[in-house]
């Protein structure tokens, strides 16, 4: 509170002076400077508040991201359930000789599954878990 201080000892001055004198430049150039502080403390706070707004979004994009990439992953792996199922269904019907096909068929059926499984997991958790070292 200098700049107080420094007014009221002004103040006194002029009591007792009869010339009336403006207010000596140092005091009037930390009265500039308290002024342009003020004007500086609230860009300060719209400054905060639209970072605060920004991040805000930001974290609500990111539950939103988070939640959907849930939903699909559930949906990708049951799905993939699903098929894994069928085909072990065909396995068993080819087994017990319900269906018949030749041995070729039955390989290319296996491996191509495999390569699906392997596939869609792959694709499915390096888009739930990215590299963010690359962004």
């Amino acid at each position: 509170m200098p700049l107080l201080e420094d007014l009221v000892q002004h103040a006194e001055k002029q009591k007792t002076n009869t010339k009336k004198d403006y207010l000596p430049d140092e005091v009037l150039d930390r009265f500039d400077k308290n002024r342009d502080f003020k004007k500086w403390e609230e860009e300060r706070e719209k400054f905060i508040k639209i970072l605060n707004d920004r991040i805000q979004q930001e974290n609500d994009e990111k539950k939103d991201l988070h939640r959907i990439r849930k939903k699909i992953a559930f949906l990708v792996f049951k799905n993939t359930r699903c098929y894994i199922i069928i085909i072990l269904l065909i396995f068993v019907c080819y087994g017990f000789g319900v269906l018949k096909y030749d041995n070729a068929v039955i390989i290319a059926l296996l491996t191509t599954t495999t390569f699906n499984i392997l596939g869609i997991a792959v694709i499915v958790t390096k888009w739930l878990f990215p590299n963010f070292e690359k962004k």
